[in-house]
């Protein structure tokens, strides 16, 4: 069974450029275009990971990465912030020990996401 993403993404080019190569990789994923949206799926789909955008509409990835952490359906759940925030700017937003080493700037480089996923929840 292929392990689960979710992708949180407001940008319909950058969530289907992630969405392919992740699917071409073996995973299944899932995606959101917004805050509630996302919210609603990591509840709905509980992945095994979620990559989160920090700007977007309806709702920051701050929101959705606070709300998750309080959800106990979720809580656990590894995520990935890829933004166009500067790391030290997304940092101060998200303040999570957890989260570090899972950053990447847009553009993102797909090989590195690829081996940091894998390291996460493997292949």
């Amino acid at each position: 069974m292929a392990r689960k993403i979710l992708i949180v993404e407001d940008d319909p080019v950058v969530c289907t450029a992630l969405r392919d190569v992740l699917t071409q990789a073996g995973y299944e994923v899932v995606t959101a275009a917004d805050a509630y949206g996302g919210i609603s799926a990591a509840v709905a789909h509980r992945p095994d990971l979620i990559i989160l955008d920090i700007l977007m509409p309806a709702g920051s990835g701050v929101d959705v990465y606070t709300r998750m952490r309080n959800n106990q359906l979720v809580a656990q759940t590894p995520v990935i912030v890829v933004t166009s925030l500067q790391e030290q700017e997304a940092r101060k937003r998200i303040w999570d020990a957890s989260l570090s080493g899972r950053y990447f700037p847009k553009p993102v480089d797909f090989d590195a996401l690829l081996k940091a996923v894998a390291k996460i929840i493997g292949r």
